[in-house]
């Protein structure tokens, strides 16, 4: 399949949010035609922090020269109302079969029925949990997320700060959105050239946030944007120019390089929203390469 098709179909089915029709997100979640199933990966659900969540690795046959460096802890996108452990699982795959990685996927809680801050909870729970589950703790994990699940990624690496508890060695994340207090430029300018999200903002701030209190807004829970990056490990982002989340990629990768960690951006050109986990793309192929590549030398 090609960039231009598949934009095409997503861009023919998005539909603005409209809080006097709401969807129905729980039969939204039940749509699709189930988890993909592989021959080159073995998929085990576990539970770690009391989520639900599975475990991606390469076919132990294939596995016979590699060292495993870690675990990529794995957060689905979904504008934090939508998605499962499965929803990336082809993505997911991908970096288990190209990293010397092995992959957590995890649930977590969804709004409208369980609104923040209880998804990042869950989130940061398993992190935790999986600290203490691995022979080194943090320093076998990178959080990696798309989308929500990248807002997620980034909010847990500030609980973990907040909390005291050790960074990941390293952060993935794929047009992340990291402030919900005000509409940034891309915001506007790009709504005819995302394909996905239209006004995003106003359903998150209705169905995940179910407030505008600027003070919960301002948390860096909320807001990732407003934690401390100091001392951060290196942090990969990849976004397009394109898609409405743009800036929030901008910004972060200017507040961190600003205080000094080590940030790359890697901003395409004309692609749409989270393009990475569109594994028959072959851009998808290119930057997963890269990010692969991110992973082989923390």
């Amino acid at each position: 399949m090609d960039h231009a098709s598949l934009f095409r179909y997503f861009d023919r089915h998005k539909r603005p949010y409209n809080p006097s029709f709401r969807p129905d997100y729980a039969a939204q979640r039940n749509l699709g035609s189930g988890p993909m199933s592989f021959n080159d990966i073995d998929i085990e659900e576990s539970v770690i922090g009391g989520v639900l969540g599975e475990w991606i690795r390469r076919k132990q046959a294939c596995d016979e020269d590699r060292t495993i460096q870690g675990v990529v802890l794995f957060f689905h996108g979904g504008s934090f109302v939508r998605g499962n452990r499965s929803t990336d699982r082809a993505f997911c795959r991908e970096l288990a079969l190209n990293s010397s990685y092995e992959v957590y996927s995890t649930d977590y809680a969804l709004a409208p029925e369980h609104p923040f801050p209880q998804g990042i909870d869950d989130c940061f729970n398993v992190y935790k949990n999986l600290c203490n589950d691995l022979t080194n703790g943090a320093s076998d994990i990178v959080l990696c997320g798309e989308s929500a699940g990248a807002t997620m990624a980034l909010a847990v690496a500030n609980y973990a700060k907040r909390k005291g508890i050790a960074l990941p060695k390293g952060i993935v994340l794929i047009s992340p959105c990291v402030q919900f207090e005000r509409t940034l430029p891309s915001h506007t300018q790009n709504l005819e050239t995302d394909c996905m999200l239209t006004n995003f903002m106003e359903e998150v701030l209705s169905e995940y946030f179910q407030t505008k209190d600027p003070d919960i807004l301002k948390d860096p829970l909320a807001s990732p944007i407003n934690g401390d990056f100091i001392g951060f490990p290196p942090v990969y982002i990849t976004a397009s120019d394109c898609e409405v989340l743009r800036d929030d990629a901008v910004v972060l990768h200017e507040k961190m390089a600003g205080l000094g960690v080590d940030c790359t951006l890697d901003m395409a050109h004309g692609l749409m929203h989270v393009y990475p986990v569109m594994t028959a793309l072959a851009e998808s192929k290119a930057v997963v390469r890269r990010i692969c590549g991110f992973l082989e030398r923390l």
